[in-house]
C-alpha cells in the first residue's frame, strides 16, 4: 500500500458520513500504521469518521491511540483486553492457490 492510497483514504473519510464509514476507517488506520513513511496521524485521528469510532468505543480507535500517544504498557493493556483483535484485523498479502511450479502437484 502506498502513501497515495493513504491520502485517498483520508480524502474519502473526510467526505463520508461518519456513521457509514467504519470499514473505511479501519482501512485508513491499517494504512497509517503499516506505511513506513506515515508519521503524523493527527490528520487521521481528527476526522469525524475516526472520532465516531471513539464514541462507539471501537477497539480500532484505541489501537490508533497507542500509535498517537501510547506506550508499550498501553499496547500490552490493549492486547490483554482484546486478545484476538490484532489477529482478527491483520491484513495478509494475497497469495495464489496454484503452485508456482506447474509440475508440483501439491
Amino acid at each position: 500500500m502506498s502513501s497515495e492510497l493513504y491520502n485517498l483514504l483520508l480524502s474519502a473519510l473526510s467526505v463520508t458520513s461518519s456513521t457509514d464509514s467504519a470499514a473505511l476507517s479501519l482501512k485508513a488506520i491499517r494504512a497509517a500504521i503499516s506505511l513506513p513513511n506515515i508519521f503524523d496521524l493527527q490528520d487521521l485521528a481528527s476526522l469525524p469518521a475516526i472520532q465516531q469510532l471513539q464514541k462507539e468505543k471501537n477497539p480500532a480507535y484505541d489501537f490508533l491511540e497507542i500509535y498517537l500517544t501510547g506506550t508499550i504498557d498501553s499496547y500490552r493493556t490493549f492486547t490483554a483486553s482484546h486478545p484476538t483483535w490484532l489477529e482478527d484485523n491483520r491484513t495478509y498479502p494475497t497469495t495464489t492457490t496454484q503452485p508456482l511450479n506447474p509440475r508440483i502437484n501439491g
